[in-house]
């Protein structure tokens, strides 16, 4: 090592030595934050069509005088008072068809953690909103803060999600997954922009006091847009699924287990999820925000989060082939699972 690192690696150790006792008695100092001013309302909805519930997750940047941590715990600190959010449906020439209009929720699911979940964070929409869109309909979220604060608002349109093309729904479809891959094909709207496509397959775990417990293994495979501005009649994406992967994440999530006798494998299903682009440009670009100063990406008018659409198009009923059963059964993957076909 040459004298000059020496020299510069002595110099950051006594920097350390000079730093260290700070940040530990920092830990233990209190974190006082003084910041006036208005803040920020923060809004999260995403609006599956196909559900009857819908909801819209709403409250406002943290700003306090004293000390943080019990700040945190106010909700005053984080939640507007009562508030009455819309959602308005719009033709695509501009006339207003229907309204949704939402209310506290009656329960508020949040994890422990530093902030309370006490005050009114979410709100509940209770509606059959596809008998509702066609194609082109635009929804515009109204929310009024109080005193007469600056209307918050965002607007997205429907289109219509991507099908699965293949395989079809059927009663019993066989897929075999050897000696070749097998192949999903999906319809790629230039509307959207990322998809995730789910191979669920079910197991059902034979337990030695006779209990049956179903554990669901689930393979993920991601796939970007590859429409350039082209129709939808004209753009698809084929998703190949091959054995060893898929036997591969079986052995991966399915573990060997003393209290199980055997297992059966069951039925799979391919569920396609995908969101509106407003969806996955607010999840890249403020994985970014360092790039852009800090700055939030947003659709929210008058506050920061996101609006949009989340689909999902499902095909079911899908089972095993011979060849890949065999391969379950007696394969390298996953033989010591002790699966059966019964």
């Amino acid at each position: 090592m040459h004298k000059k690192q020496v020299k510069l690696i002595g110099q950051f150790k006594v920097i350390l030595l000079i730093i260290m006792p700070q940040l530990f008695l920092g830990c233990n100092e209190e974190v006082i934050i003084s910041a006036n001013g208005p803040t920020i309302p923060v809004v999260y909805s995403l609006i599956n069509p196909d559900d009857s519930i819908h909801y819209i997750r709403l409250s406002r940047s943290f700003k306090s005088e004293g000390n943080a941590k019990q700040s945190a715990t106010i909700a005053d600190s984080i939640c507007f008072e009562e508030l009455t959010p819309r959602i308005e449906l719009y033709t695509d020439k501009g006339w207003k068809y229907h309204e949704m209009v939402f209310q506290p929720a009656s329960h508020f699911d949040k994890n422990d953690g530093l902030f309370t979940s006490d005050g009114i964070q979410l709100y509940e929409c209770n509606d059959r909103l596809w008998k509702y869109l066609l194609d082109g309909t635009r929804l515009v979220l109204n929310i009024q803060p109080e005193n007469g604060s600056r209307l918050v608002s965002s607007v997205i349109t429907y289109v219509e999600p991507p099908r699965i093309l293949a395989p079809k729904q059927g009663l019993h479809t066989i897929l075999d997954f050897y000696p070749q891959p097998f192949l999903v094909d999906f319809e790629d709207p230039p509307e959207f922009v990322r998809y995730e496509l789910h191979l669920m397959f079910e197991v059902l775990n034979i337990k030695v006091n006779g209990d049956t417990v179903k554990q669901v293994v689930d393979k993920v495979y991601v796939r970007n847009t590859e429409n350039h501005n082209e129709p939808r009649s004209h753009s698809a994406i084929g998703v190949n699924i091959g054995g060893d992967v898929f036997l591969a994440k079986i052995r991966q999530d399915i573990k060997e287990d003393a209290e199980i006798i055997y297992r059966i494998p069951g039925e799979m299903k391919l569920v396609l999820r995908t969101a509106s682009a407003e969806y996955d440009y607010y999840n890249d670009f403020n994985r970014m925000a360092d790039d852009y100063g800090g700055k939030v990406t947003t659709n929210i008018v008058g506050g920061v989060g996101v609006f949009a659409f989340r689909f999902e198009a499902m095909v079911d009923h899908l089972y095993l082939g011979a060849f890949t059963m065999d391969s379950l059964l007696y394969g390298r993957f996953t033989r010591h699972l002790n699966f059966r076909n019964w």
